[in-house]
């Protein structure tokens, strides 16, 4: 290839080109990390909120409705201990059934901004290719 056929653009022009596009590269691929960090830090933020509220409003209502339980239970001859310990054992089952749930649920919020490095990885490796 000779000069002729760049234009009559210099080694250096060009070279100076392709850092400036790397640079753009760099910068926009930050600018994503950092909008999908944000993305997935709002939707972690809302989600733990909601779940706030939830317990906040839940655990009254569970309550009054559990001691209704053991007392229909004792209302039927069941001895008041024996009723507490169903209703009780019954509840913290489920508890625990939501709490590997809830885990599990937030384990998928991705922090890490995977479409970003994904992006990099195919422009290092256009780079890399002769």
């Amino acid at each position: 290839m000779s000069v002729a056929d760049f234009g009559a653009r210099s080694i250096t022009d060009i070279l100076g080109d392709a850092l400036l596009h790397l640079r753009n590269l760099i910068k926009s691929e930050q600018a994503l990390a950092r909008a999908e960090i944000a993305e997935n830090m709002q939707r972690g933020v809302i989600a733990i909120a909601l779940m706030g509220g939830a317990f906040l409003l839940l655990l009254p209502a569970v309550l009054v409705l559990l001691f209704a339980a053991v007392a229909v239970l004792a209302a039927q001859g069941v001895a008041l201990y024996q009723a507490a310990l169903v209703i009780g054992g019954g509840v913290f089952l489920l508890g625990l059934v939501l709490l590997v749930i809830g885990i599990r649920l937030i384990k998928r919020v991705g922090f890490v901004p995977t479409r970003a490095i994904r992006n990099l990885r195919q422009a290092a490796e256009s780079w890399r290719a002769p």
